[in-house]
């Protein structure tokens, strides 16, 4: 949609319309991209990351991956920068988001003097911050899968960890290793992704919680203000 440049770093908004896909690709420079509007699955090294509003993605120079978007336009704002970025990450809500929201209004106030400074305020954030993304195996990925089906429940990871064929102590060990948070914090993260795509609909906050799982407004709004960095009525008006 558009583009500008600050020193070494390079700024673009794009845009892609329900049900676009991108084939497999790669960038020649790093990239981080701050998902504004939409939601898309993303696949890259045997992997698949979730990205919808207030995500901030990092993807190294020559990483290939592809995109499927999903059913409603999707908007964001990309920066490319100088130096190295090694692997792949990702952050939602947060530190990263705000900084990220704050670079991309310079951005539409072709702000250049705040361009560069926030630019390295967002990389060095997500440096910090961001997990690394590390390959997945079967019976994890299995364990995975049985936590998301069980949304909006509540989840019992020996019961987990016994239809996997793992003793509980191991498999909470690799879940951290491999998606950087416990099996409880990916629930919970599963309730907010699920809250975040609710609330682009019409609907009640109370009963948008309790369609997630949450124990009520109170708790929705608490834990969804932690992890994302605004109310559920913010990332509404947000959409």
């Amino acid at each position: 949609m558009r583009r500008a440049q600050s020193g070494e770093f390079r700024f673009s908004e794009t845009y892609y319309p329900p049900g676009a896909q991108l084939p497999a690709h790669s960038h020649h420079h790093w990239y981080l991209c701050f998902v504004r509007r939409g939601c898309y699955e993303e696949t890259f090294d045997g992997c698949k990351r979730f990205c919808q509003p207030w995500t901030v993605a990092a993807h190294p120079a020559g990483e290939t991956h592809s995109e499927r978007f999903l059913g409603s336009p999707t908007y964001s704002f990309n920066v490319e920068g100088p130096g190295e970025w090694h692997r792949p990450a990702v952050v939602l809500g947060g530190e990263a988001a705000r900084i990220a929201a704050e670079l991309y209004q310079a951005f539409t106030e072709d702000n250049r003097e705040a361009l560069e400074s926030l630019s390295l305020e967002l990389l060095a954030e997500m440096q910090g911050s961001a997990e690394p993304l590390r390959s997945e195996p079967s019976w994890l990925r299995m364990a995975r899968e049985c936590i998301e089906d069980m949304l909006p429940q509540s989840m019992q990871l020996s019961g987990v960890a016994t239809m996997v064929g793992v003793k509980p102590a191991h498999l909470a060990t690799a879940f951290r290793r491999v998606h950087g948070c416990t099996a409880g914090d990916y629930l919970r993260r599963l309730r907010v992704e699920q809250a975040c795509r609710l609330l682009a609909q019409k609907g009640q906050l109370a009963e948008i919680a309790l369609d997630c799982g949450f124990c009520d407004q109170s708790h929705f709004t608490r834990t969804f203000h932690q992890m994302i960095g605004v109310t559920p009525a913010a990332y509404r008006n947000m959409l």
